[in-house]
């Protein structure tokens, strides 16, 4: 619950908390009983003056963790949503060099044969396409 009020102060008042970032982040395992309900709090941080340095780990781990070939399907499309929505908050994110290959990676997504996974690469997508042409 604490987590809760912290994420929505910190994404309504637009405050740079950096530390919850990093507490947060320990915490973003698939196997976590409230992963969900984390990593809603997570994209409730989010806002347009975090630095996209803040959010590269975090970013990194939700990779790891979450999108990838050995993970279930109802994990990689909570993954691919959560870093929608992250990157759809910090559009900034693009423009990390390190991302490319993470960011090539979720689109090749697309091609999966669970129809959860390729809806929310599609999502992923066009959230690129949608933030590149702003």
């Amino acid at each position: 619950m604490m987590m809760d009020i912290i994420s929505r102060f910190i994404g309504y008042h637009k405050l740079c908390l950096f530390p919850f970032y990093a507490f947060i982040q320990s915490y973003l395992t698939a196997h976590q009983q409230q992963v969900t309900r984390i990593l809603v709090y997570l994209v409730q941080s989010c806002h347009d003056y975090v630095p996209p340095e803040e959010l590269m780990p975090l970013v990194r781990v939700i990779a790891d963790n979450f999108v990838t070939d050995h993970s279930s399907p109802e994990v990689i499309a909570l993954g691919i949503n959560t870093l929608s929505e992250i990157f759809l908050r910090i559009p900034l994110l693009y423009q990390m060099e390190e991302l490319e290959p993470l960011i090539h990676e979720v689109v090749e997504f697309k091609n999966n044969r669970d129809k959860g996974v390729v809806v929310a690469a599609r999502n992923f997508m066009n959230v690129k396409i949608e933030r590149r042409s702003d």
